[in-house]
């Protein structure tokens, strides 16, 4: 019984922890977090829209397929420099703009009413959602607390990755009742205020710091080795005497 008690308590504690690290994690939450949460959207919505936008304007699956395939190759052929963007110039560096890119490319497939207008589209899309690889993960490990690491992560992923089913609902209704051209402008409009929202709200995560720890680091081990000379040199010299 005293087992139990002892571990009823400490789970308590646990519980509580996490919810003050919740607490004192709200504020980073509502606007990386959020802005996160408006990358899910546009990506998901960008892979939805390719065919979409392609039956709106009549085109068979053979051009959907290409189309498709386009965008995601210019995907893959922007997304190693995600990291380099991220490490020399900062994470919103590569965030924002590719938001404002997959923004553009909504409003441009929303005014598409041919296969190339629709490629073009499609690939500007795809230009932006290889800008964003990445961005979400570092991001969330940049404001993790040292010490509850993978609570914070499997948070964040939880209020990013809603994105994920946001945008396919919110796309899919506003088709409904509206239009798919006005469904893609407001997506685009959403795009463009987590932009601002990165801009002028989310802290840089990009570690300053990093360098000096480095040069820290390369001196500790510099004073080792001379220390380490020095104890050498006086062994050596008690021997000779």
């Amino acid at each position: 019984p005293a087992a139990a008690a002892g571990g009823g308590q400490e789970g308590g504690d646990g519980r509580e922890g996490y919810w003050e690290m919740v607490r004192r994690k709200a504020p980073v939450l509502l606007t990386a977090g959020m802005l996160c949460l408006v990358v899910q959207v546009m990506r998901s919505t960008r892979e939805l829209v390719i065919p979409l936008a392609a039956d709106n304007i009549g085109l068979d699956l053979r051009h959907v397929g290409l189309i498709a395939s386009a965008s995601f190759l210019a995907d893959l052929v922007v997304f190693p420099s995600s990291g380099i963007i991220m490490d020399r110039l900062g994470r919103k560096w590569s965030i924002c703009p590719a938001l404002v890119l997959m923004a553009a490319a909504l409003v441009v497939m929303s005014c598409a009413r041919g296969r190339r207008m629709l490629t073009f589209g499609a690939v500007l899309s795809g230009l932006g959602n290889g800008l964003t690889s990445g961005v979400v993960m570092t991001m969330g490990a940049d404001h993790a607390p040292g010490s509850r690491v993978g609570e914070f992560i499997g948070l964040w992923r939880l209020f990013a990755d809603s994105g994920m089913a946001l945008g396919p609902l919110v796309l899919g209704a506003l088709s409904t009742s509206f239009s798919l051209a006005l469904a893609l402008r407001v997506c685009a409009g959403l795009g463009v205020a987590g932009a601002v929202l990165g801009a002028l709200f989310v802290r840089e995560t990009l570690g300053r710091e990093q360098p000096p720890a480095g040069g820290a680091r390369r001196k500790l081990q510099v004073r080792s080795m001379s220390s380490h000379h020095i104890q050498l040199s006086t062994l050596t010299s008690v021997e000779e005497k």
